[in-house]
C-alpha cells in the first residue's frame, strides 16, 4: 500500500470512528487482540479508541481499550487489515496485519508520547491534503550483508514533514524495536535526501507528522509496510512510496518552492504585479508584501528567461497573469546552478505569448 493512499486513509478515519464502539464477538470470526500501552513505560492505555480498518480504508469494528488496555476487535473476513489507535493529541496506524480464518492473533500495541515538538504539527486526519514524496524520491537501501543473514525487518517510524517539505529529523523516532539499528540508519539517510510535497490545510501548506512503517524484506515477501524495500532489488531498493508518487506525469507537482500558471492565474492573483503576488502566495519564503522598488546591494539574483535582472524589485513590472513558473532556489541548489553564494536565487519563467 502506498503511503499516499495510507495517509488519506488515516485522514478520513476519524470521521468513521463515530461507529458504534464494541461489537458482539462472532464463533467463527477471525479476531484480532491485544493491549495498547506507552511506549517507553509499557503502562496500559486504558479507554485508548482502535478500529480495525481493512485495506478499503472501511473502519469494520471498533471498540475502546479495556482499564488493562486490551482489546478484541473481529473481522468480517479473512485478509490484511490495520490498527488505528486514537489516544489524546494524535492517532498512530499500525503495519499490516493478515487474519486467517477462525483464527484469533494477539499483539502488543506501543504508543509514544506526544512529543512537544509535534505540538505545532498536525496529523493526517487533520489536513485536507497529506504530505507524499515528491515523485522519483528513493527510499531506503537494504544494509549490506544483512539479507545474507536472512534478517528481515519492519520499522515503524514518525516524524515531521514541515511546511517547506523538509523532514525535521530531529523529530524522527522509531515506534519498536530493529533487529539490527542498520535498518535505522538506512532510514534516516533516506529521509536526509527526500523531499516532500507539503501537507494542505485548506489552501495553506502545513507541517504534519508522518507515520511511515518501512518493510525491509526478500524477493517473494508479502509487502507490508508504506516504504517496501526488497534485498537484490535491480531498481537498489526504491521503495513502494517512489513508484506510488508518480501518479500522473501530465500532473505539474506543487511544492513551496515552485509557483505555477495554475497559481498565478488565480482570479484574486493574476493582476498583481509578480513581487506582490509571491509575497502573497509564499510569505514563508518571501517575507510579508513590502513596496521596495529598489534593489539592494545584497539582494538574491534574479532571473527572468535566464536574464539576470535587478533583483526583486524589477519583478513589480511583470504582471502575475503572464508567468508560467517561479522557482526558488535554496542556498546549496543556487550554488550549484550559477557558481554563487547567495541565501537564495529565484528564476522566472514567462508564459510563451509573452516572452
Amino acid at each position: 500500500m502506498s503511503p499516499s493512499r495510507s495517509l488519506i486513509r488515516a485522514s478520513r478515519l476519524a470521521s468513521s470512528l463515530a461507529l458504534v464502539l464494541g461489537t458482539a464477538r462472532l464463533s467463527d470470526a477471525q479476531t484480532l487482540g491485544g493491549q495498547v500501552v506507552q511506549l517507553d513505560t509499557k503502562k496500559p492505555l486504558a479507554g485508548a479508541g482502535v478500529a480495525l480498518v481493512d485495506d478499503s480504508a472501511l473502519v469494520v469494528a471498533s471498540a475502546s481499550a479495556s482499564s488493562e488496555g486490551s482489546f478484541y476487535l473481529d473481522a468480517p473476513k479473512p485478509g490484511a487489515y490495520r490498527l488505528v489507535l486514537l489516544v489524546s493529541g494524535g492517532s498512530f496506524v499500525s503495519p499490516s496485519v493478515q487474519l486467517d480464518a477462525g483464527k484469533t492473533i494477539e499483539r502488543l500495541f506501543s504508543v509514544p508520547d506526544i512529543p512537544s515538538t509535534f505540538a505545532a504539527a498536525r496529523f493526517a486526519r487533520d489536513v485536507t491534503k497529506p504530505a507524499v514524496p515528491v515523485p522519483g524520491s528513493r527510499g531506503p537501501v537494504y544494509p549490506a550483508g544483512l539479507a545474507e543473514q536472512g534478517m528481515r525487518a519492519t520499522i515503524s517510524t514518525m516524524f515531521v514533514v514541515d511546511e517547506t517539505g523538509q523532514p525535521d529529523l530531529s523529530t524522527f523516532r522509531v515506534l519498536n524495536t530493529a533487529p539490527n539499528e542498520r535498518f535505522v540508519e538506512s532510514i534516516r539517510e533516506a529521509l536526509q535526501r527526500t523531499r516532500f510535497v507539503p501537507a494542505r490545510k485548506d489552501d495553506d501548506w502545513v507541517s504534519q507528522v508522518v507515520q511511515y512503517t518501512y518493510d525491509f524484506g526478500l524477493a517473494g515477501d508479502p509487502e507490508r509496510g508504506d516504504v517496501v524495500v526488497r534485498a537484490g532489488a535491480s531498481n537498489g531498493g526504491t521503495p513502494s512510496v517512489a513508484r506510488a508518487a508518480r501518479v500522473d506525469a501530465r500532473t505539474p507537482v506543487k511544492t513551496m518552492y515552485v509557483i505555477t500558471a495554475d497559481e498565478l492565474s488565480k482570479p484574486d492573483i493574476e493582476q498583481m504585479n509578480l513581487s506582490e503576488a509571491l509575497h502573497h502566495l509564499r510569505p514563508k519564503l518571501f517575507g510579508p508584501s513590502r513596496n521596495a522598488t529598489v534593489t539592494t546591494q545584497y539582494e538574491p539574483p534574479v532571473f527572468v528567461n535566464d536574464v539576470r535582472v535587478e533583483g526583486m524589485a524589477s519583478l513589480r513590472n511583470i504582471t502575475a497573469g503572464h508567468v508560467e513558473e517561479v522557482r526558488y532556489w535554496k542556498r546549496e541548489e543556487a550554488a550549484m546552478r550559477f557558481g554563487m553564494d547567495y541565501p537564495f536565487a529565484v528564476t522566472v519563467k514567462l508564459r510563451p505569448d509573452r516572452s
